[in-house]
């Protein structure tokens, strides 16, 4: 069995994983002990080192399918290597992060009017006249429903903090208003979480190593509020960014914090701040 399927390659699964840990660090989470004996972060070693990394990466998932196999665990389809990829998460302040691959349920809803491509024809009419004909065609897509999250939340409700839900497909606009939300564990009512959806495009790199992305600092509340009172300014009057900004999201920020963005000049001998601006999440 190949470590690879029809939506993903093998290199591109090793990238999403690679951008997933490192997510994970830039967060305060550490890698689990299974991932520290393949992931080495931004170690370079050329392509040589890159080679043997993939084999260590594809050689260990591989043989953790098989032992949950072996356990029962009916793995029929090599899409399901994904779920062997999913891992939890602990910080020094004792949270827990649960980061899933889902599967390929068969939930999945079609979206009929998703699309529509127009496919045009020539034909002759009776008068031997060319004519176009222009048809409308749908084209139906898969996209992620309530149902599908459902199976997730089940999974976050053994205690988690947090949880991140990664697909290769789209959230539905339903399943985006379910997972924005605080969640309230249905057996302990004291435990709620929250929850993040990532598509695996989005990891294929990392958006916060970009040469042209400022870099973005957390404010804490402290800091928020002596900025304000020492400007005169009400957190209102702060330009705002969206909680769905990348690298907002990639750090799981969340509304309403305040963050410090640096915009640098780049030139032939020297890297300075150019200008400091503040934005507020929401």
């Amino acid at each position: 069995m190949a470590l690879e399927s029809g939506f993903i390659s093998l290199y591109n699964l090793y990238q999403v994983k690679c951008n997933q840990i490192q997510m994970m660090l830039d967060r305060g989470y550490e890698p689990s002990e299974s991932e520290a004996l393949w992931y080495r972060g931004n170690e370079e070693g050329g392509q040589g080192e890159e080679i043997r990394r993939i084999k260590m990466f594809s050689d260990f998932y591989l043989d953790k399918l098989e032992k949950e196999h072996d356990k029962g665990h009916q793995y029929i389809r090599e899409e399901y290597i994904y779920v062997v990829l999913s891992e939890v998460y602990t910080n020094l302040l004792g949270d827990t992060m649960l980061v899933h691959y889902a599967p390929l349920y068969d939930e999945f809803k079609k979206v009929s009017n998703a699309s529509v491509t127009q496919a045009t024809s020539v034909t002759r009419n009776k008068g031997g006249k060319k004519v176009k004909v222009t048809n409308l065609v749908k084209k139906s897509k898969k996209v992620i429903t309530s149902k599908v999250l459902a199976k997730f939340f089940v999974l976050m409700d053994k205690g988690y903090n947090q949880g991140i839900i990664i697909t290769d497909l789209p959230l539905n606009n339903a399943a985006i208003k379910d997972l924005s939300k605080t969640h309230l564990d249905q057996e302990d009512k004291a435990h709620r979480f929250v929850a993040q959806h990532f598509r695996y495009q989005e990891l294929l790199f990392n958006v916060t190593r970009h040469v042209l992305v400022p870099r973005h600092v957390l404010l804490s509340e402290e800091e928020k509020n002596v900025l304000l009172s020492s400007i005169g300014a009400e957190a209102s009057d702060i330009s705002p960014i969206d909680i769905n900004d990348p690298v907002v999201k990639y750090y799981g920020w969340e509304a309403p914090s305040m963050i410090k963005v640096y915009r640098y000049t780049y030139g032939p001998d020297l890297i300075a701040p150019n200008s400091i601006s503040y934005r507020i999440i929401n």
